[in-house]
């Protein structure tokens, strides 16, 4: 959705023409690319799916800042749309090759490990012997999309949490401050209407400088540890959209002692 994103903006209102393509193996480069640009390491088998806009293109300056996060060239744009697009290839083994050429267009592909190997982590080998090892232990977890809430809710409530539910930062507060002291976790979405979810981690830390917090956010992490008072000892990130597995492998790593 961010590369069509993308690619529709570039091709501004007066309309144009987007290509969308799949397939196995990689692609051609694209014909005619003065510039490209990749992140991201794959080898081996893989596929693959290209976003190609006949826009404006890009040049070799705009080039080299387009995986920042809050670049962006739109005039009501965030710039976090790559760097979405990046954190989610990351958690996926992917890459990511933007090619592009002023006046002729640009062209996004990304590429997929056909196989998945498994690589079994301790920390899941507890999570799957004691499948109630955080028995009655209360989590809040404050996010304003309902389903992310639902499934949250559901997946930690398996593993024995007792679970709060917050939409917005307000009631985040009011959660966090009717549990009290038993309150052992918080899973924060950072974007949300209102106050953000940094403003109400400041908030959560100043009160408790110890109480686990887990961040989440579609974008990734890099500006979180310029957070004045972070400490990955009490705070963690999580990358959406995320699997059960590193979510509860987040939540074990907070929770050890």
């Amino acid at each position: 959705m961010n590369l069509l994103t993308n690619a529709s903006d570039a091709i501004g209102t007066d309309g144009g023409k987007i290509e969308i393509g799949t397939g196995i193996g990689r692609p051609l480069p694209m014909s005619g690319a003065a510039e490209f640009i990749e992140h991201g390491k794959i080898s081996g088998e893989v596929v693959h799916v290209t976003v190609r806009d006949y826009g404006a293109g890009m040049d070799a300056a705009t080039l080299t800042k387009i995986f920042d996060p809050f670049f962006t060239t739109k005039f009501a744009g965030r710039g976090l749309g790559l760097a979405a697009t990046r954190g989610i290839l990351d958690s996926h083994d992917g890459q990511l090759r933007i090619e592009t050429a002023l006046g002729l267009g640009s062209r996004f592909t990304f590429l997929l490990p056909t196989q998945e190997a498994a690589h079994p982590s301790s920390t899941e080998a507890n999570i799957k012997t004691g499948p109630r090892r955080f028995e009655n232990r209360d989590v809040l977890i404050v996010d304003d999309e309902e389903s992310i809430r639902l499934i949250l809710s559901k997946h930690l409530s398996d593993i024995g949490f007792n679970v709060h539910l917050a939409s917005n930062g307000e009631q985040a507060l009011a959660k966090a401050k009717d549990v009290g002291s038993a309150l052992s976790l918080v899973i924060l979405d950072i974007t949300m209407p209102g106050r953000s979810g940094i403003e109400i981690w400041s908030e959560l830390r100043s009160e408790r400088a110890e109480l686990p917090i887990i961040m989440s956010s579609g974008h990734p992490e890099e500006s979180l540890d310029q957070l004045e008072g972070w400490n990955p000892a009490h705070d963690g990130f999580i990358q959406k959209p995320y699997r059960n597995k590193a979510l509860l492998e987040e939540v074990a790593a907070l929770l050890r002692a």
